[in-house]
């Protein structure tokens, strides 16, 4: 697109949208005037690196500026207007996408090159590859490259665009530049010539389609675009979406229509973690096998005294007590001792080895033998359980230090037969493609409404899906919060409270895991006495939003391939 084409394409565009409304006697604002040619060519050029298609760019674009004209009032007077149509234009191009799964002719080769005796000739075979290449990916990591290469956005606004974590961001960024440096390294140097293949487009009857069609649910008498906006607000906050941040009137009049605010609840501070149970190892002389791998050298084995933490410092690298427990672990009747050693920690660790033992005569530990030990074929060790006969080992073969459920791994059980430890259940190889669960947290703003006191209240909604094949027992619910959001009324049973001063609040509950294909969902109640603003908005660039949840798992623990595990949520007073 010729630079004076790009500008005939807005102005076209925004003499088109000047023009929408929800009626004849609801005229644009001109700051919308304004937004719309300020930004048409850059959503155009985005959405066609989305899309791959330039019809489908055109209907991406005019859908995203429809609702955000039905919306401006509330978009400009909080200066969101930008995130919140650059994020519609995302979020919509992937659930298009999940409802068409448009046709995308995909071969195995790449687009046949241009001879190099042509600026131009090279220029579009470039263009066709990169359109070729993108199309191959899928829609999230095609989203994650537009926005931090082609929009110039940093991994927090994407991540805050897409909804989804930092993490997540950085994974989908380095798994598709990484396919797209092996399938064409000159990409590197072409960028700014591809937007140039999109073409000039008057969206005026499908961009006033669409805002009537928006609109038309709406109720009949609505005929100005404050009534309108009014409408969205109330349908925003019905599902718990949004809603106006405007301030209300400071000294509302109390109403004894108006709801009555709940009574805080108080909740307690969590308790402080103690030292883990070493039982009869506090203090204990026993004969620890010796360690293998790397650094084994450096850990201590033989003949070793342990302090009453359960730890010995003997040799260069510290040798504790993970976990202990008692066990039958021959079928003879008798329970022996059973202990999970670890030396040192994180990758460098030489690792973990699980030993039995047993009493002698003068009640001293003797060593029965090693039941497992971390090796080639097995990274870690994270849990043992007592089994009927037996000793239950929970391993993995590959190492993480993001806890047990970022990384596959598998129960199995060991036994000892004829003098030496066995296996005798649980699989003997690794799956290609293990079962896991796929976490997606969702939350809902929390919309303040006046209460008969003078005081607001509103609630928070958590929603949690399982879209994998593996169940989830429990986890854990952490909110970010400040002092002024007090939480109220029932469904706080098992929550916790840490007041951290300048850094916030965090409130800790328990939660019910989902099982595979199943969804579960939490309410919370809080109460305000003074809202304090100004209150942040979506356009807000904050890198550590003042209010968020999280999602962890509790035991036991089943591997998790994460959607969604931390979301931030707004403050709304409605």
């Amino acid at each position: 697109m010729t630079g004076g084409a790009a500008r005939a394409t807005i102005e076209r565009v925004g003499r088109v949208l000047s023009g929408m409304s929800v009626s004849s006697a609801a005229p644009l604002p001109a700051e919308f005037d304004a937004f719309v040619r300020a930004r048409t060519a850059a959503l155009l050029r985005a959405a066609y690196f989305l899309t791959g298609d330039q019809h489908l760019a055109e209907d991406l674009v005019q859908s995203a500026l429809a609702r955000t004209h039905r919306s401006w009032s509330r978009l400009h007077a909080s200066g969101a207007a930008d995130a919140y149509t650059r994020k519609t234009m995302y979020h919509l191009q992937v659930s298009w996408w999940r409802r068409r799964r448009v046709a995308e002719t995909l071969t195995d080769e790449l687009p046949a090159r241009a001879a190099a005796d042509s600026d131009v000739a090279d220029e579009t075979a470039l263009q066709v590859t990169l359109r070729s290449l993108l199309l191959r990916l899928p829609p999230r990591q095609r989203a994650v490259l537009v926005l931090r290469f082609f929009d110039d956005l940093t991994e927090e606004q994407t991540a805050r665009t897409l909804g989804v974590t930092v993490g997540t961001v950085k994974s989908q960024s380095a798994k598709a530049l990484a396919k797209l440096r092996l399938l064409a390294p000159e990409l590197r140097e072409f960028y700014a010539s591809a937007a140039d293949e999109v073409k000039p487009v008057d969206l005026r009857e499908r961009a006033v389609a669409s805002s009537r069609r928006l609109g038309a649910g709406r109720t009949a008498a609505m005929s100005a675009l404050a009534a309108a906006v009014l409408a969205v607000v109330a349908a925003v906050a019905t599902l718990g979406g949004g809603g106006d941040r405007s301030v209300p009137p400071a000294n509302p009049t109390p109403s004894a229509s108006l709801p009555v605010a709940p009574s805080p609840t108080r909740l307690p501070a969590p308790t402080a973690d103690g030292s883990p149970d070493v039982g009869p190892f506090a203090g204990a002389t026993l004969t620890l096998p010796a360690w293998t791998g790397p650094r084994a050298s450096a850990c201590a084995s033989g003949r070793i005294t342990l302090n009453q933490g359960g730890i010995s410092e003997k040799a260069a690298l510290p040798v504790w007590v993970m976990e202990q427990l008692e066990s039958d672990v021959d079928g003879d009747g008798t329970r022996e001792l059973v202990a999970a050693f670890m030396c040192s920690e994180g990758p460098e660790s030489p690792g973990t080895q699980v030993v039995a033992f047993r009493r002698d005569g003068a009640n001293r530990l003797a060593t029965v033998g090693r039941v497992v030990a971390t090796g080639p074929t097995i990274a870690m060790i994270h849990h043992i359980e007592a089994a009927p006969s037996g000793v239950v080992v929970e391993l993995s073969r590959e190492f993480s230090d993001g806890g047990q459920s970022s990384v596959p791994f598998q129960r199995r059980t060991f036994r000892l037969e004829g003098g030496a430890f066995k296996q005798v259940a649980g699989p003997t190889t690794w799956p290609a493609r293990p079962e896991h669960a796929a976490l997606a947290l969702n939350t809902t703003d929390v919309v303040l409404r006046p209460a008969a006191d003078g005081r607001q209240t509103g609630q928070l909604t958590v929603t949690v899906a399982n879209t994998g094949t593996l169940g989830v027992a429990k986890l854990v619910l952490a909110m970010s919060l400040q002092p002024w959001l007090r939480p109220a009324g029932p469904g706080w049973d098992g929550c916790t409270y840490e007041d951290f001063g300048a850094d916030g609040v965090s409130v800790i509950c328990p939660l019910d895991g989902p099982q595979a294909g199943a969804t579960v969902r939490a309410d919370y109640t809080f109460v305000v006495d003074a809202v304090h603003t100004p209150l942040p908005s979506p356009s807000d660039e904050l890198e550590s939003p003042p209010f968020s949840a999280r999602i962890f798992q509790r035991p036991p623990y089943t591997y998790e391939e994460p959607v969604r595990w931390e979301q931030s949520f707004l403050i709304v007073v409605g």
